[in-house]
């Protein structure tokens, strides 16, 4: 999951922030390689994936997760086969040939997506919303993954009371970072772009624990009055006044239902 293309987008992150930093010279060279490295991984990637995932994310019937299309095989090695056959079948009803196989078919799907779009711009802008809401949610959303044989074969590990996502991000939000904050966002932008996905989440998740747990510190701290220090309670009253909204709507957000796959 670390390595997807997608990922490449941290780099774009750091860039803002070293330039925040007034590290101009760090910041052009982090943005030159990781737009090198980003072409260099679509141009091997996004002909067979780019057009299928954004269609699937954004096109006629999308909820915001993966959904496989009533023209493809259950499983994903027969993804990028299958709507290139639907690709060149809608083209030939069309009086339309298909060119460069890969290449030709991500571009149809890219095209079929901004048609939906714009034909529906205010339901697609409702999708988007529901992406964003599911990319920070409690709930897991998986993709290719059996999650009742997962927690079968987990054992008592569901047991045990771990955090959901969604609270993770409300913490997070009481300890915002704007380094550990850019690269969290950079690594939940490709999902409201394309499709929700648990497992994709992972980048984002080793961004937003640091910032938990300064969030949860601060939580403590503002409890505590901050030690009593007079000096420090107009920031502990900051700090409960903006982290208790954020940790209710954590909550919220975890017990929402999320449809699985």
């Amino acid at each position: 999951v670390s390595v997807r293309p997608t990922t490449l987008l941290i780099g774009v992150a750091l860039s803002v922030w070293m330039w925040r930093r007034a590290d101009r010279r760090g910041a052009a060279i982090v943005l030159v390689l990781s737009g090198v490295a980003l072409a260099a991984v679509l141009f091997r990637a996004a002909p067979a994936t780019l057009g299928p995932n954004l269609y699937i994310g954004n096109g006629p019937g999308a909820d915001g997760t993966y959904r496989r299309q009533p023209f493809e095989r259950p499983h994903p090695r027969y993804q990028a086969d299958d709507f290139h056959i639907e690709a060149a079948r809608r083209l030939t009803q069309r009086g339309q040939s298909l060119s460069l196989k890969f290449f030709g078919s991500s571009r149809f799907w890219v095209g079929e997506t901004l048609d939906a779009v714009k034909e529906s711009p205010g339901a697609w802008l409702k999708l988007v919303s529901r992406k964003a809401w599911l990319a920070v949610g409690g709930g897991e959303v998986p993709v290719n993954l059996n999650p009742r044989l997962f927690r079968s074969e987990a054992g008592g590990l569901f047991a045990w009371p771990l955090p959901t996502f969604g609270l993770l991000v409300a913490l997070a939000a009481a300890g915002w970072s704007a380094f550990f904050g850019l690269v969290g966002i950079a690594s939940l932008a490709p999902l409201v772009i394309f499709f929700v996905s648990g497992e994709y989440r992972h980048p984002a998740a080793a961004a937003f624990l640091p910032m938990a747990g300064i969030g949860l510190a601060r939580l403590v701290h503002a409890a505590r009055g901050d030690g009593g220090r007079p000096e420090g309670r107009p920031y502990a009253r900051t700090t409960v006044s903006v982290a208790i909204p954020i940790l209710l709507a954590g909550a919220i957000t975890a017990s929402v239902p999320v449809p699985v796959v």
